[in-house]
């Protein structure tokens, strides 16, 4: 595949934010970006896999994968109806580990 096709083909990433919205609608309201993330992964697991093969070539696939995935979700907040209560909320990563991340909140229409 040449590199102008390449670029206008649609990612796994891509794919995976195709779901944002419906994965969004099941959240409890507030909620943290590491809880929408895993519920993103159980609920689209093909997509995540290949995903996450994407950004194989990083030192920390996972780390790389989702801080697109929270670029993606900050740079489209207001079309997904959401907006972030804090960037620092205290919460466990994917491996269990103690951390930050986002806490978002569902905007009531």
């Amino acid at each position: 595949m040449d590199e102008a096709n390449r670029s206008n083909a649609k990612t796994q990433t891509d794919a995976l934010e195709s779901h944002f919205q419906k994965i969004i609608e099941q959240m409890d309201d507030p909620f943290t970006f590491h809880g929408f993330v895993l519920l993103l992964a159980k609920k689209h697991q093909r997509e995540y896999i290949g995903a996450l093969v994407e950004h194989r070539d990083k030192d920390t696939p996972f780390r790389a994968l989702h801080a697109e995935l929270e670029r993606r979700l900050h740079s489209n907040a207001d079309r997904y109806g959401i907006h972030l209560l804090s960037s620092e909320y205290p919460s466990s990563d994917i491996f269990g580990s103690s951390s930050s991340c986002g806490q978002w909140q569902k905007i009531k229409p």
